[in-house]
């Protein structure tokens, strides 16, 4: 698992990199890797989140894309961690 420290430096890069669209964004990409929140991400899903972050393709908004209500439970996990690195 990666550490409380990356875990809030990938919280500031997607922030500066995206802006308040990047909470979303990065609640997609916790999702494809089937964990609830940050502090579950490996070494190697931090890899292939930072290798999207520094793509340049598609807008944000396609990337998003709420299936069901466990889904949406999922992304307020994650917002609220974003809150909480604040």
């Amino acid at each position: 698992m990666i550490s409380e420290k990356q875990r809030k430096e990938l919280f500031k890069e997607v922030s500066a990199k995206l802006g308040k669209e990047g909470t979303e964004w990065l609640k997609a990409q916790v999702m494809q890797f089937g964990v609830e929140t940050t502090s579950k991400l490996t070494e190697d899903n931090l890899k292939a989140i930072y290798e999207n972050l520094n793509k340049d393709s598609e807008p944000i908004e396609e990337d998003v894309i709420v299936i069901d209500d466990s889904v949406q439970c999922v992304l307020d996990v994650v917002e609220e961690e974003a809150r909480k690195d604040k």
